[in-house]
């Protein structure tokens, strides 16, 4: 058995153990697509979708083997640091496996500029919840005074803005992306400067890249009215 590689550091690492890749929810008979260097090339993963391994296992979509992968990544990232592999093949499991639930807007939705962006979340969820909107290549998060959305009793909810309320004409019909993402306290660190900045020179620029620390939970597409 190989190395695994990281698709985004590139920093190699010894591979899991099969009880800690069974922890994250990947299959004996799957192992071997995460220690052959960098991730399957979506041409050869082909084979593993249309050829079963064994009787009782098939390859889950490449979209779902890139998740997989990247729970590999920070798995050995975190048994780095001194946990066991087990505590931290369950610690990036609860990180991973959306958590946050968002039920209005729905995806393919016709939106209006201003709307409210809702959901449900675990009561014992410690983390922020931030909506942002993804447009040309920026991220915008979404804040009310600046910050995160508001939980009350295992529900959330946060103001959200699709391009230009001002001027109605100038991004209608412009197709937008909504990210749910959740962050810890650094990311929402990061999160909140932006927003600041924005309020004292009246500018949002959106951000090149979301700050570390945050996990996608929900994304979908929508377009502007």
């Amino acid at each position: 058995m190989g190395k695994h590689q990281d698709r985004r550091s590139g920093e190699l690492w010894e591979p899991l153990t099969e009880h800690a890749t069974f922890r994250l929810g990947i299959d004996y008979g799957f192992r071997d697509a995460f220690t052959e260097g960098r991730p399957i090339p979506p041409d050869a993963y082909e084979s593993y979708l249309n050829t079963p391994r064994w009787a009782y296992f098939r390859a889950p979509s490449y979209e779902r083997y890139l998740r997989f992968y990247d729970m590999y990544s920070a798995t050995c990232r975190l048994r780095a640091t001194g946990l066991s592999e087990i505590e931290a093949a369950e610690a990036v499991r609860r990180r991973f496996d959306p958590v946050v639930v968002l039920t209005t807007p729905q995806d393919g939705q016709k939106v209006p500029c201003s709307n409210i962006a809702k959901g449900t979340y675990p009561l014992d969820f410690k983390d922020y919840i931030w909506p942002v909107v993804y447009v040309s290549g920026r991220y915008y998060p979404q804040a009310t005074e600046g910050k995160a959305a508001q939980k009350n009793s295992g529900n959330w909810y946060q103001p959200v803005r699709f391009g230009d309320c001002n001027d109605p004409k100038e991004d209608g019909e412009k197709p937008f992306q909504l990210i749910i993402v959740t962050a810890n306290e650094l990311a929402n660190a990061e999160f909140e400067k932006y927003e600041k900045a924005g309020q004292a020179s009246r500018n949002w620029r959106g951000m090149v890249e979301l700050p570390q620390g945050t996990i996608e939970q929900v994304r979908l597409s929508v377009t502007r009215q």
